[in-house]
């Protein structure tokens, strides 16, 4: 394949569906990746790359060309967490196909940690091909807390710390069950088959 070839982006579109683009803390979300195309290639897997950063501005010093230097404001970012999940495993897909790839996923709610500091999340689907550009879309979906309704309920116990379970699930390749993937968890509960995710 020459060099330029491995630049030109393929006719193909991926799109994310999120039944809401706004959870409660410890909710997953639920929806699908799809991928269409206008073009024959094959396709490494398709990913979920989960992604929660922090920006804030901090001031700064810089010195211009005459040597004097003066204060700024600059964006700084941090990335407070990371992951990326498989929901698919090595396919072909043609001119005119279409493939649908469904999901839930939970993302940790994070609070600022610094003056200012806005929290992001993005949610975004790559279909990797390999010598080519990938196939991606990303969305920017919301953690919020719990409801007051909802607090109003809890027991007014002293206030412990609580780790919150990720929730991770996949489908079977065979027959499209969500699966919760779990140490231990090697066979589809509806079909047995095997999970052979990547």
């Amino acid at each position: 394949m020459s060099f330029l070839k491995r630049l030109v982006p393929l006719k193909a579109d991926m799109a994310i569906n999120l039944q809401s683009l706004t959870v409660e803390n410890g909710q997953p979300f639920k929806g699908t990746a799809s991928l269409s195309s206008k073009d024959n290639f094959k396709v490494e897997g398709v990913r979920l790359e989960i992604r929660v950063t922090e920006a804030w501005q901090e001031p700064d010093w810089e010195r211009d060309s005459s040597g004097n230097t003066r204060q700024v404001m600059k964006k700084k970012e941090d990335l407070l967490f990371s992951r990326d999940v498989p929901i698919s495993q090595q396919f072909d897909i043609g001119s005119g196909d279409r493939k649908e790839f469904p999901f839930e996923v939970t993302i940790p709610m994070r609070s600022p940690s610094r003056y200012g500091g806005v929290v992001s999340y993005s949610l975004k689907a790559v279909a990797n091909v390999k010598g080519r550009p990938d196939v991606t879309k990303a969305v920017s979906p919301m953690v919020v807390p719990a409801t007051v309704a909802q607090a109003a309920y809890m027991p007014s116990a002293p206030v412990t710390q609580v780790i919150q379970k990720e929730v991770i699930k996949v489908p079977c390749e065979y027959c499209g069950t969500l699966v919760e993937l779990t140490s231990g968890v090697n066979k589809c509960p509806s079909c047995s088959a095997p999970l052979r995710l990547r």
